[in-house]
């Protein structure tokens, strides 16, 4: 079996074998937050929520699918000498906490014009809003640096 693994890793070149491993990889991760919507359930927040309408036996068989794929996903991993990436959660936080803040920023006044005509109030009533959502963004960008410089 090694050497067929041997073997069938020459098959690939290196781009090809990180195109893979970037592909499963992706398709892994996604695998995880469905998952973790069947464990966790439905999510919301003040203007967002996922309302569960799954029923309990078609989570239960999407549970045992993604174990199923999952083997699959470590065949190929073994088969082609696909190379596992670790990723930090803190650099999660930070990539959606600098994703929050660039839409926030898009949210003020003189951009929502794309959307017609802004009344000149608005920048005075929105834009400390949005700003003071900015600043807490940022903190919590500031909690997670600073916590990795420990």
């Amino acid at each position: 079996m090694s050497a067929e693994r041997h073997d069938n890793a020459q098959l690939l070149n290196p781009y090809q074998r990180d195109g893979l491993s970037t592909t499963l990889g992706v398709l892994d991760e996604m695998l995880c937050e469905i998952e973790q919507s069947v464990i966790v359930g439905c999510h919301k927040g003040v203007l967002y929520e996922m309302q569960d309408d799954v029923p309990a036996p078609v989570k239960k068989e999407i549970v045992r699918r993604i174990s199923l794929t999952r083997e699959r996903i470590e065949v190929i991993t073994g088969q082609f000498a696909l190379k596992k990436s670790t990723h930090k959660t803190s650099k999660n936080f930070l990539a959606k906490l600098a994703y929050g803040w660039e839409i926030l920023e898009g949210a003020k006044a003189r951009h929502l014009q794309r959307y017609g005509a802004v009344a000149l109030e608005l920048a005075e009533v929105l834009d400390p809003q949005l700003n003071n959502i900015i600043i807490l963004v940022d903190e919590m960008r500031d909690l997670v640096i600073g916590e990795k410089k420990k």
